[in-house]
């Protein structure tokens, strides 16, 4: 049995020992009481904020709060048996030392009840701080360390990137032969690394259409896709207006060409040599109509038309051959404009342009590079042209409609099939290849137009909105990287196809320390949303694209082809010039007059 009255005396021996020091049981006691009552309002706290979350960190912390709480308790209940222990010696002490422990626990009565006012004032703060700050940050951490049960929801432009896949680097040659042995052109490979392909037949039977700004990947899926025709023993026609041609683009075909034995011919329209005849073999109306696309003299419903009648009447009469039948397009010329007599003044915009052509070296020839050659032995045919210079700017459109023209040549289903790839539209497309779309992808050619966002998608005779109708008709299979344009990005976006996805809403309350915290149910709400929006389109990483019109819409990687750079010069032809129209453009040295 314990003897509570010895166990008192000493209690109360050990406080007169612990009194000899009053400053410091002062300072003892008053630190004591104030972290009691601070630590007592931070515990209650804890347990009240998350009395309700299921979530182990809330757990946790009213465990530790009830922790906390249970030490608070036992230590005021130490206190209090404490104090009855001194009271309860405080018969043995003398008297005369009575006065002396009165005045010794009032004073630390007072102590105490200082440091419980600061302790209180303290605990007040930090609740408050916990409220303001602490509790919705730590809800906000909850929010995002939860494991949703569902993954599809609107997404946030500041949060999108987490839900795109990462670039992926792979080698698109490795995937070529297994596809081509089932009958499938590979395009890319999907963010898990499986790839993407697309049924031979239906790819033949649509065209392409490749959208995004420059360096993201257009350059890209063209090498994947032409070096795929070449294999297959396809004739390839590229049209590059870019200054010296892409970097990479004709290495890989002329590389591609060397493996499979047949040719890669390079026409660069800048160069000063003769290189091939655009009027080779031409038929009348053919000549027609490449006169009408190359000048501008086709009806566009304005004012100008009118003053352009006989203009286009003169061009018709030249392609028929009333004024002879010219062997080079310089020969053609110089025709016109021995014709026209005293009605030059009347044709002077007809006759300079004429003139601007015939100017151009790389077609003063009458012999040369065969056009349609690449279409009957197959290989690589690849135009380097220009975006600055007004003359080539003239010449390829009519290139273009050339080689239209002499696929339209051919029977249905006959022949080798050609694939064409228009870099840069702009510079390229007129009306009379826009009409022809339908009509040459059944003489076996499919085109693959390639141009920055809808504002690029123009031809050089008529409006966006025509133009852009056309090709959206005919080109039922879209490869488009990102965009940042806002028109584009819808355009894309609407093409994806819409989704059902869950949008979580949550109810927000404001706490006493005027800070919304939300309340832990959760409600869902079942929306629609583009399946790829513009949030992901607008992010989407280098390389990565949207395909369009190959089962549902997804996300795809393509990946350059290695090779080795070349320079490329074009192979020169006897060279023809008219004297009478361009001699004031070559060295006299230069002309060779036929």
């Amino acid at each position: 049995m314990i003897d509570f009255h010895s166990v008192s005396s000493m209690v109360s021996l050990a406080f007169r020992h612990f009194a000899r020091n009053p400053m410091a049981s002062y300072w003892y006691v008053g630190i004591a009481c104030g972290l009691w009552f601070f630590v007592l309002l931070f515990s209650l706290r804890l347990i009240y904020w998350l009395r309700d979350s299921p979530a182990w960190p809330a757990v946790l912390m009213r465990l530790a709060g009830g922790l906390l709480l249970a030490g608070l308790v036992s230590l005021a209940l130490f206190g209090g048996i404490f104090a009855a222990m001194v009271w309860g010696g405080s018969y043995q002490v003398p008297k005369q030392s009575v006065h002396l422990a009165s005045a010794l626990l009032s004073n630390a009565l007072l102590v105490a009840l200082s440091g419980a006012v600061i302790g209180c004032v303290g605990g007040f703060w930090m609740v408050f701080y916990l409220s303001r700050v602490t509790v919705p940050r730590f809800a906000a951490c909850l929010q995002k360390s939860t494991k949703k049960a569902f993954h599809d929801e609107l997404t946030d432009s500041r949060t999108v990137e987490e839900l795109l896949p990462k670039p992926i680097h792979y080698d698109p040659k490795q995937y070529f032969a297994e596809c081509e042995r089932n009958g499938n052109v590979f395009i890319g490979l999907d963010r898990n690394r499986q790839p993407i392909t697309i049924d031979l037949d239906l790819y033949h039977e649509t065209h392409v259409q490749l959208v995004g700004p420059t360096g993201f990947g257009k350059g890209r899926a063209a090498q994947i896709l032409l070096t795929q025709a070449v294999r297959r023993g396809d004739a390839v026609v590229v049209f590059d207006p870019k200054p010296g041609g892409d970097e990479w683009l004709p290495s890989v075909l002329a590389a591609e060409c060397k493996r499979a034995g047949v040719s890669f011919r390079y026409v660069d329209l800048c160069a000063e040599v003769a290189q091939f005849n655009l009027l080779c073999d031409i038929k009348p109306v053919e000549l027609k109509q490449l006169l009408v696309t190359g000048l501008r003299l086709s009806r566009q419903g304005v004012m100008a038309d009118f003053y352009r009648l006989a203009e286009r009447g003169f061009a018709k009469r030249a392609a028929q051959g009333d004024f002879g039948v010219p062997s080079s397009l310089p020969e053609l010329a110089t025709l016109v404009r021995e014709a026209a007599g005293e009605e030059a003044g009347e044709l002077r915009g007809l006759l300079d342009q004429l003139d601007e052509l015939a100017g151009i070296a790389a077609i003063q020839t009458a012999g040369g590079l065969d056009l349609a050659d690449v279409l009957d032995h197959g290989g690589v045919l690849y135009f380097v042209g220009s975006r600055v210079d007004e003359e080539v700017k003239l010449l390829q459109p009519m290139l273009v409609q050339r080689m239209e023209q002499l696929i339209l040549r051919r029977d249905k289903h006959s022949g080798r099939h050609v694939v064409m790839f228009l870099d840069e539209v702009k510079y390229l497309l007129s009306t009379t290849v826009l009409d022809g779309l339908g009509a040459i992808r059944d003489r076996g050619c499919n085109l693959i137009l390639a141009h920055q966002s809808l504002d690029e998608l123009v031809c050089i005779d008529a409006d966006k909105e025509t133009t852009a109708g056309i090709v959206n008709i005919d080109c039922t299979v879209r490869l488009c990287y990102r965009q940042t344009e806002p028109r584009t990005t819808k355009w894309i976006e609407d093409q994806t196809g819409k989704i059902i996805v869950n949008a979580v809403g949550r109810n927000l309350t404001r706490n006493a320390a005027m800070s919304e915290v939300p309340d832990e149910p959760r409600h869902i709400q079942q929306v629609q949303r583009a399946a790829i929006d513009s949030n992901m389109i607008e992010r989407l990483p280098r390389g990565c694209g949207v395909l369009i019109g190959v089962g549902e819409a997804r996300l795809l990687f393509t990946a350059p082809i290695v090779t080795v750079p070349r320079t490329f010069q074009p192979i020169p032809a006897p060279r023809v010039v008219c004297a009478k129209v361009v001699d004031q453009l070559l060295k006299p040295g230069d002309i060779n007059v036929q």
